[in-house]
């Protein structure tokens, strides 16, 4: 048997001359599904009516069924029932807001470990473990107060008032939290004050007392929107206007219209954490979940976004359209990456950008150059961006080369989405987010994982020259291997020509016999490093681990021939990216942080699991490129 037939057998019992069969799958978005969501937030409230909104266009634009719940007034017992009241339908997922962690903890634990998905929004993603939750779809709260404290700082602020309108919602005693940090650190000072949002009249009382006992208070900062009537009431009540400063959290456009205030001055800003996404996103990342079994495994970052005189105008703009007709017309998404067609892994990427394509009504153009050239890559992003799409994902894995192409891109008006590499670039070519894999931290979680399987020398196949995704991998597991005594040898390789690039890792094995770890950062890494030691009779002396998944390395892991691999998701990958230029394009929002969609570590443990996810959901093999087709 040739050595590219030792590599493409490995793992599997049994070679075949031709691939088998593929079935056909139709759209995963043509059966309902069920998702339940149940807030604390009042539909009388301004904010809740947009998360909600925006829940709605996820529930029709994905085909849900959503089954949307709040208590008539925050009442967390009241909450926790319907929490209990909704799992008991049994839905395909759940998205739930845990704002008084004592109460709801237990019911949502309950919920989740009945099999039921949940996913944790708008607040509570400090309770994501203890609930065993998925995900968490909001604001960093703590962060958005400190945004908060440093703009009334540069205001001149020195004592301040922070008005909470609910009781034992953590989300904003978090936000009252990190304005007070914030504040100190300049010699500020902070006082809370608890009021009831519900009773307007008493809230703006509340709140005058307050001034009227401390005249030293020189800004106020609402928790929200119901805050933020009470303190503008009050503030105007007591002619303090202009010398009592004003911000507050979440935009309202209707009433009170605090945008509004924002550019007329009476307010200096509004910290905004995107309502309508996060119901949006919420939805969508449940219904997901549902059908693909996958999720985001880090927080999917809604806010915060400062909205101040500069850019208030824009945003109502933004809020007044939300939900009009004309929305969901037809939009051109440009994708260019730098992956060929002969790696799964991008096969895998490419699919979940053409589902995301026929999900969110968009017209994609896909291309990528036909071997990995960085020249190539910039001249279609150029291309591409001549055409004017309404938005566009790139990836950045030559950085010196395609940085100009993609800041001129966005400099001409086109929303910019990085994805797969490029995170560190983010800024310098003006892209808006980022989605992909932490690829140092992913680098770091193959290296614990091959020092706790008694790696002291590995070495580290790189098959794409010039890929800084590649290069951070190995950075992380030499960083890793090294806090336990190992060292690390890099090889690179040419992954186009697994021939000479499995002779090359043997090579490198005969010449250094003190090798026993191998780590390839890529499925044709893999395929090189799995023949070679195929060949050389060299498995279990010398353990083999692999960045992404395809079927050959997870039956391997399955056999024991490789220790792990580390899954990014490239489905979701794909899909995810598509999904947020083209949320971009329709709604002008997008997350403000990286959304990560990995790593995750797949062993014996799961490998069966992530198999059955990658091949039983959709018939098609990964290493034919197709889950889902």
């Amino acid at each position: 048997m040739s050595m590219m037939a030792v590599a493409a057998c490995l793992g599997m019992a049994s070679c075949s001359a031709t691939p088998g069969p593929t079935n056909p799958v139709q759209n995963p978005n043509s059966a309902k599904v069920s998702v339940g969501m149940v807030t604390h937030g009042q539909v009388s409230d301004p904010f809740w009516a947009q998360v909600k909104q925006g829940a709605e266009q996820a529930a029709s634009d994905f085909n849900v069924d959503l089954r949307y719940s709040a208590p008539p007034t925050t009442d967390a017992q009241a909450q926790a029932k319907l929490i209990s009241d909704t799992a008991g339908q049994k839905p395909a997922a759940m998205v739930v807001t845990i704002p008084d962690p004592t109460v709801l903890t237990a019911p949502i634990k309950q919920v989740s470990e009945s099999g039921i998905p949940v996913i944790v929004a708008n607040v509570g993603v400090n309770q994501l473990d203890q609930v065993g939750g998925l995900t968490f779809v909001g604001q960093d709260d703590t962060l958005a107060g400190q945004d908060a404290g440093t703009a009334m700082t540069q205001a001149g602020v020195k004592r301040a008032l922070c008005v909470i309108h609910e009781e034992q919602n953590t989300a904003l005693t978090d936000r009252c939290s990190g304005f007070q940090t914030q504040l100190a650190a300049s010699g500020g000072t902070v006082a809370v004050l608890h009021v009831n949002g519900t009773d307007a009249q008493g809230s703006q009382t509340a709140v005058t007392n307050a001034l009227a006992q401390d005249p030293t208070i020189n800004g106020v900062l609402a928790t929200g929107i119901q805050g933020f009537s009470a303190v503008s009431a009050a503030v105007k009540g007591l002619n303090a206007a202009g010398r009592i400063k004003i911000g507050t959290f979440d935009v309202s456009v209707d009433n009170p219209n605090n945008l509004a205030a924002v550019q007329s001055g009476d307010a200096l800003f509004v910290v905004d954490q995107q309502p309508f996404l996060q119901g949006y996103d919420a939805v969508q990342t449940a219904a997901y979940q549902a059908r693909f079994g996958q999720h985001p495994f880090r927080p999917i970052y809604t806010g915060p976004s400062m909205v101040t005189k500069d850019n208030a105008a824009k945003v109502m703009s933004l809020y007044q359209g939300l939900g009009k007709p004309g929305q969901q017309q037809r939009v051109t998404i440009a994708m260019v990456t730098h992956g060929q067609g002969f790696d799964p892994f991008w096969a895998l990427i490419r699919k979940g950008a053409e589902q995301a394509a026929t999900d969110f009504n968009a017209d994609l153009k896909y291309s990528s150059p036909d071997t990995t050239d960085p020249n190539e890559q910039a001249k279609l992003i150029t291309d591409a961006a001549a055409q004017k799409p309404a938005a566009m994902a790139v990836t950045i894995p030559d950085p010196a080369v395609l940085t100009a192409p993609i800041k001129q891109a966005s400099d001409s008006g086109v929303p910019v989405i990085v994805m797969n590499v490029g995170v560190g670039q983010l800024s310098q070519v003006g892209g808006l987010t980022y989605v992909g894999q932490d690829e140092t931290l992913a680098g770091q979680e193959a290296g614990t994982a091959m020092a706790q399987a008694g790696v002291t020398h590995g070495l580290c196949v790189i098959h794409e020259e010039q890929n800084a995704a590649l290069t951070d991998r190995c950075d992380g597991f030499s960083k890793q291997l090294a806090n336990t005594g190992g060292t690390v040898q890099v090889l690179h390789v040419n992954g186009a020509q697994l021939h000479d690039a499995q002779q090359a890792v043997e090579n490198a094995l005969q010449q250094d016999p003190s090798i026993n770890g191998v780590l390839a950062t890529g499925l044709p890494g893999f395929s090189a490093a799995g023949g070679a030691l195929q060949a050389t009779n060299a498995f279990g002396k010398v353990k083999l681990g692999s960045f992404d998944v395809s079927t050959t390395n997870l039956a391997a892991v399955q056999n024991g021939q490789a220790q792990f691999a580390v899954d990014q998701q490239p489905f979701l990958q794909g899909y995810v990216a598509v999904q947020v230029a083209a949320f971009q394009a329709r709604f002008g929002q997008h997350p403000f942080q990286p959304i990560y969609t990995g790593p995750s570590l797949v062993t014996k443990d799961n490998a069966a699991q992530v198999a059955k996810l990658y091949q039983g959901n959709a018939p098609v093999l990964v290493q034919q490129g197709g889950y889902p087709s």
